[in-house]
């Protein structure tokens, strides 16, 4: 089958881009700040990632095959708690790097950021999954939009360590998050009108 077999390829380079743009934009990351910052930032990006993969992989197809809410008000005050207590250790970041030296005040800070775009990574993946589960026309627009978010994280990371500002790199998964978010949440709606 012809549409099938078009599908797989659009599977595999949508893997691949992801495999690709985390490769290239660790390179950026690495050549831009000093070894000990660009290994936290990987942590940290890391561990605001799991939550993201762990619900794609798991929760993602339950909650939309049992037709779950994500945003139902019990994960909502989940979502909001993490979200704040972020948010609070975010902006008392002057009082912890009066406390503890620099290396951890962007560790913490970067750590914060990841935990926030989690939680839109998460709400993107969502609305990736009910696409999924809509139609199997909409899988292959969803792959190719893998393809442009991994085209694009490229892009951020590449203005983020064009402007060689420190202080930007913490918010490299955070805005990609947010973009993700977007993408997904605006096909989803598109795809009501259609």
């Amino acid at each position: 089958n012809i549409f099938l077999k078009d599908l797989n390829n659009n599977s595999f380079f949508s893997s691949s881009s992801m495999v690709f743009s985390n490769f290239i934009s660790r390179i950026i990351i690495f050549e831009t700040i000093p070894i000990k910052l660009s290994g936290i930032l990987f942590a940290c990006f890391s561990l605001g990632s799991i939550p993201g993969s762990i619900f794609n992989n798991t929760f993602g197809p339950y909650f939309v095959k049992n037709k779950i809410n994500l945003f139902s008000f019990k994960i909502f005050i989940l979502f909001l708690s993490i979200l704040f207590g972020s948010l609070f250790l975010l902006f008392n970041k002057n009082q912890i790097i009066f406390f503890f030296p620099y290396l951890i005040s962007f560790t913490l800070e970067s750590l914060f950021l990841s935990l926030i775009g989690s939680l839109f990574m998460i709400s993107g993946l969502y609305y990736r999954q009910l696409l999924l589960f809509k139609s199997i026309f909409y899988i292959k627009r969803i792959f190719n939009l893998d393809i442009l978010n991994s085209a694009v994280y490229i892009i951020i990371v590449s203005f983020v360590a064009l402007n060689a500002e420190l202080i930007y790199f913490p918010y490299i998964f955070l805005i990609f998050s947010i973009y993700n978010f977007i993408i997904f949440f605006s096909s989803f709606n598109y795809s009501k009108v259609k």
